[in-house]
């Protein structure tokens, strides 16, 4: 088994505090009270497509915050711990293949 290099606890209130900050973030952007440019680069084309994205980002952090929440039953509910487990694994995979994403991504200083 792989040595634990950063306990549970540390990982859970670090994670619950990121995507809590993010979901704020994401909320303030649909009022209004962030930039576009801030958030997307100034690529979004229409405010339309500004709140499509914005909508499924939100979305996606409210998610990944429930998980961590069900994950350290801070929040009960009916899901089994595979789910929770295959949920992990599928945020894993989406911050990995956003990190790569990045990487390779073309940006202008």
């Amino acid at each position: 088994m792989l040595k634990k290099f950063v306990s549970e606890k540390v990982a859970v209130v670090t994670l619950g505090t990121l995507f809590s900050f993010s979901v704020v973030l994401h909320m303030f952007a649909l009022a209004g009270l962030v930039s576009p440019d801030f958030l997307w680069g100034g690529r979004t084309k229409t405010k339309e497509e500004f709140l499509v994205f914005e909508s499924i980002s939100l979305t996606i952090n409210v998610v990944m915050l429930l998980v961590i929440l069900v994950r350290t039953n801070l929040l009960r509910v009916g899901i089994g711990k595979r789910a929770i487990r295959i949920a992990l694994w599928v945020m894993f995979v989406l911050f990995t293949l956003n990190t790569v994403g990045n990487v390779l991504a073309i940006i202008d200083f």
